[in-house]
């Protein structure tokens, strides 16, 4: 017996950390294929894409039972009545998502002008809408 495994379904602790991964994962997504593309283009592609990696730090249980539970508040949040009772781990790991959504919702808010996501909580505007504002400032 291995006194040292741990059940994915019910660390909701991991699962809420494996859930904001997910989300800043997403939310990095268009500027991680950009350097992907330019690793491409380079000399030493191989080594370039290692080093971006991944920054994913646990098993990859944690990620699909992740995907699954987002999956089951989907169908949920849809109205759809499941033929199946949901258990205390899927209902204690939609409870670790939505701790873990509210936090990356503090930590990323939307831009104010494109509803954007945000590297910082303190920031109110992207970097595009700034310039935007800016150059609308100067053709005044």
């Amino acid at each position: 017996m291995n006194h040292g495994a741990v059940s994915v379904a019910s660390d909701f602790s991991g699962l809420k950390q494996a859930a904001l991964e997910l989300m800043e994962e997403a939310r990095s997504a268009p500027a991680r294929k950009r350097l992907e593309e330019l690793a491409r283009g380079s000399a030493n592609p191989e080594e370039i894409l290692q080093k971006i990696g991944s920054n994913r730090s646990l098993a990859e249980g944690y990620y699909a039972r992740v995907g699954y539970l987002m999956e089951l508040e989907s169908f949920l949040g849809m109205g759809i009545q499941l033929r199946f009772d949901l258990d205390m781990t899927e209902l204690r790991g939609m409870l670790s998502i939505a701790a873990a959504r509210a936090e990356f919702d503090r930590a990323h808010p939307r831009c104010r002008g494109c509803g954007a996501r945000l590297e910082h909580e303190w920031d109110k505007t992207c970097n595009e809408c700034q310039r935007a504002a800016a150059a609308a400032g100067r053709a005044n």
